[in-house]
């Protein structure tokens, strides 16, 4: 493992206003961030997922896209320290010689629910070379006791082979989980009480890329060495509990949309009459990770400014939150119980397959946007 510290960063200067209205409406208060810190540091891996408990506890997660992975899943100590969670065992993988699914293969997602459970997202395709058959899962690790409770495993029918398993959220009360597909361009609806699920909406234009979009990131055109553009397909999404509202939207796009969650969980719903539930908010960000925050408005990365923007419930324009030039990549957002931030930044414009040889992305970062807030929970 290897064991980093950050010191604390020169302080940002206020923007948005401070959130003192309960009312999600349109001028509903945009939180106010008042500094941001790093909180880790990786040299030599990749992160993409963040995760907080209701408890303060840091987990980061790493996919195996070609860096050397030594552990998928770590829970961030005092001191920026790694520790393999759940387990070393849990972190060890072979092929042929480790179970698929009693081991993770290339983590992508984290999160933490209100309940005290850990969720992690494996889509199993390390490489994006294609799932490994049987490797597909989402985790459910109980935090009281660090100890896996529960494998939900997706055949090829849910997770084909060039599928791959972005982005969850959960309902820990109505016992749901809602993941995206961004290899193929799907959502999958997974009943947590009976283990079964859904692939829905992979048809519907929402949850695919815009064929003719190409982002400007880090001051380049986002593309191939051959010149074609990634097309990633519905990557971020995030939850409203209390709105009963899913989120969702392309990476390699630049729309939002929603649809209400007792929608999706109405298997009597067509594949038409379903799309014909989904709302288009219209244009904002290329984004990757998104999140709803305590009033209802959705908090999203803006990979081409090194952003994290801010919409209103009602769909009105993004705001711009913080914007910093070591936001490179925002990945994944979380809420701390504190009420503060947490990004990673995963730089994957940096990558080898779309940088040339004088590029150098290291050091890779967790961050904590600190606010001047009441404490809010996580979703």
């Amino acid at each position: 493992m290897s064991h980093a510290r950050f010191p604390l960063l020169l302080l940002l200067g206020l923007l948005g206003a401070c959130a003192t209205s309960q009312e999600v409406s349109s001028n509903a208060p945009i939180l106010t961030p008042t500094s941001m810190e790093a909180v880790a540091e990786f040299i030599d891996r990749q992160p993409t997922g963040v995760a907080v408990s209701r408890e303060g506890r840091i987990f980061v997660n790493f996919p195996r896209w070609g860096l050397p992975v030594d552990a998928s899943v770590v829970e961030i100590g005092r001191g920026g320290r790694q520790k393999a969670y759940p387990d070393a065992s849990w972190n060890q993988w072979l092929p042929g010689r480790h179970n698929p699914a009693e081991h993770f293969i290339s983590v992508q997602s984290v999160v933490a629910d209100k309940t005290g459970f850990l969720w992690v997202l494996d889509p199993a395709s390390p490489g994006f070379r294609g799932v490994v058959p049987g490797g597909a899962k989402l985790v459910q690790i109980e935090l009281s006791s660090n100890q896996v409770v529960r494998i939900f495993t997706f055949d090829s029918l849910l997770a084909p082979k060039t599928s791959y398993l972005n982005d969850v959220r959960i309902d820990p009360l109505k016992k749901k989980a809602y993941i995206t597909d961004s290899g193929l361009g799907a959502l999958l609806v997974v009943d947590l009480k009976t283990g079964r699920a859904r692939r829905i909406l992979d048809r519907h234009p929402a949850l695919h890329a815009e064929v003719k979009l190409r982002p400007q990131i880090g001051g380049m055109a986002w593309q191939t060495p051959d010149g074609s553009v990634p097309k990633v397909h519905v990557d971020g999404i995030a939850l409203d509990l209390r709105k009963g509202l899913l989120y969702f939207h392309a990476l390699t796009g630049k729309h939002l949309y929603r649809i209400p969650t007792v929608a999706l969980n109405n298997p009597e719903l067509g594949a038409d009459e379903l799309g014909r539930r989904v709302t288009d908010l219209g244009p904002d960000v290329v984004c990757d990770g998104m999140l709803v925050g305590p009033h209802g408005e959705i908090y999203l990365t803006a990979l081409e400014t090194n952003a994290i923007m801010v919409r209103q419930a009602d769909g009105s324009k993004a705001q711009t939150l913080i914007t910093d030039p070591r936001l490179r990549w925002p990945d994944s957002l979380a809420w701390g119980p504190d009420g503060n931030l947490y990004a990673t930044t995963s730089q994957i414009h940096l990558a080898p397959d779309f940088r040339d040889a004088s590029g150098n992305p290291y050091p890779f970062g967790l961050w904590r946007i600190r606010m001047n807030a009441p404490k809010v929970k996580g979703q």
